[in-house]
């Protein structure tokens, strides 16, 4: 080949040995600091290149890379995977506290979003590479790569219970101090402080987790988390009903249809008004505002014929009766 080669194709094949082996040379001298800011730089120069690029070069990169992958053998592939692990390794072994934490948080974002646009044969498939994967690398591993596996398994689980105990007793200690005293002189209120903002951010995650599922057989609707909910969804209490019809099923009658648009929206009066039946039960109020209800519940029938002939009746007519604990605010009787 180097025979049949022109002057000028000779010219630039020494320019790019003279510049490849210029490049290993400086390579096998830099510090780790300049490796680090030279790596950091063609990441940057990468990151500005994948932006400006338009989606078909975007689709003829990553087909290429999928051809290349296809094309690796295995020795390769575990050379490449292996790379990118002693690659990923230095990287964490060089950030700080607050960078590994800020790359987690990234990280289990970017996965819960991603898992919860999934559909059921992604995610049948997901798993099912990510068994034959760990299969794989478990049957090639020898005794040494097993411990160096299992030690470093024991290292993050001590790291993670040591962080989460650290993070748990700071946000104890400063909310105690802030509920016993602080509260008084404090320059930020309440919904302010650090741990509040905490605990709102987990209970709006934990709330956009979940999914509104409605049961097939009593139609009710449950929230459930998306992940774990089959798309043909039973509630629990449906589930352990082992009658035939069951209890709340459309075959036992107990299934209202859907609710006519003329009902939807009333207040408790125009309910009371069209009801064919007059519940009488003892409503209490909880502490919060919630109500509740005890004792036994007595419906009677009613006829509305009377109430559609003569719309609108009196207000004192009705059987409608609100009685209030002496000391509340706003004690009255109607």
């Amino acid at each position: 080949m180097e025979a049949n080669e022109g002057q000028e194709q000779r010219q630039q094949r020494l320019i790019q040995q003279v510049a490849g082996n210029c490049r290993r040379r400086r390579f096998t001298t830099e510090t780790p600091l300049e490796r680090e800011r030279r790596l950091e730089n063609q990441r940057e120069q990468r990151r500005r290149r994948r932006q400006q690029e338009t989606t078909e070069q975007r689709e003829n990169r990553l087909a290429q890379r999928r051809q290349r992958r296809q094309q690796e053998t295995e020795e390769q592939r575990n050379r490449r995977l292996e790379y990118h692990r002693q690659y990923r390794q230095g990287r964490h072994e060089l950030e700080t506290l607050e960078q590994r934490q800020l790359r987690l948080t990234l990280a289990n974002r970017n996965t819960t979003a991603r898992l919860n646009n999934e559909t059921p044969e992604q995610r049948q498939h997901r798993l099912e590479q990510l068994r034959i994967a760990q299969t794989r690398r478990l049957n090639n591993e020898n005794e040494h790569e097993r411990n160096q596996r299992l030690e470093r398994l024991r290292q993050n689980d001590f790291i993670r219970r040591n962080e989460r105990r650290h993070e748990i007793h700071d946000d104890r200690n400063t909310r105690n101090e802030y509920l016993a005293n602080a509260w008084r002189t404090a320059d930020q209120p309440l919904h302010q402080q650090q741990w509040v903002q905490s605990e709102m951010a987990k209970f709006h995650d934990t709330m956009n987790s979940l999914v509104h599922r409605q049961c097939v057989t009593c139609k009710e609707t449950w929230p459930a988390k998306e992940r774990f909910t089959p798309p043909i969804f039973e509630c629990l209490r449906c589930k352990r009903d082992n009658g035939n019809p069951k209890l709340y099923s459309q075959e036992n009658d107990m299934d209202p249809g859907t609710l006519p648009v003329e009902l939807q929206g009333l207040t408790d009066i125009e309910e009371m008004l069209i009801a064919r039946a007059c519940p009488i039960m003892c409503v209490y109020r909880k502490h919060g505002g919630q109500r509740g209800y005890k004792g036994r519940v007595l419906s009677l029938p009613q006829d509305i014929q009377g109430f559609l002939s003569r719309l609108p009746p009196n207000v004192a007519q009705l059987p409608y009766l609100i009685i209030r604990r002496h000391g509340t605010d706003n004690t009255q009787r109607l």
